[in-house]
């Protein structure tokens, strides 16, 4: 990951890119932090700030694309379970791939390259309401 890194930020002047727009996970984690994704964000980071090419960066929060997936849709359609890997009382602002790539598109159109974005929908709703939503959406209230 770090080489495609490496590789993107170098090549960029070459074909006239000014700046760059990284998309991240969601909300920085102080350091040390050991997950994974967290773990490469900063690595990917690094190596954007250590080219010296201008970049902002926009960090999505949980996409609800997440739950188009064949796997939860069929928890959600078939077995009518609602079970994300997510603390019933975590309340997350869901957001969507194409809200995260208008974000970035409107930062680049504006000539933003500097800053760290969050994006998220307009409210954040805990595990039961989100079941709750999408019970009434499937039009079945409640069959979370």
């Amino acid at each position: 990951m770090r080489i495609q890194a490496e590789n993107a930020v170098s090549a960029s002047p070459t074909y006239g890119l000014k700046s760059v727009v990284l998309k991240l996970a969601s909300a920085s984690r102080p350091a040390p932090c050991e997950e994974a994704s967290f773990v490469a964000n900063a690595m990917i980071e690094e190596v954007a700030r250590r080219s010296g090419l201008p970049f902002t960066i926009v960090r999505p929060t949980m996409y609800l694309d997440n739950l188009l997936k064949p796997s939860a849709r069929t928890e959600i359609v078939q077995q009518r379970v609602f079970a994300p890997p997510i603390a019933e009382s975590q309340r997350i602002a869901w957001t969507s791939t194409d809200d995260c790539a208008r974000a970035a598109v409107t930062l680049l159109e504006r000539g933003i390259d500097a800053g760290d974005h969050r994006i998220a929908g307009p409210e954040s709703v805990g595990g039961g309401e989100l079941a709750a939503r999408i019970g009434a959406g499937h039009g079945a209230a409640g069959a979370a």
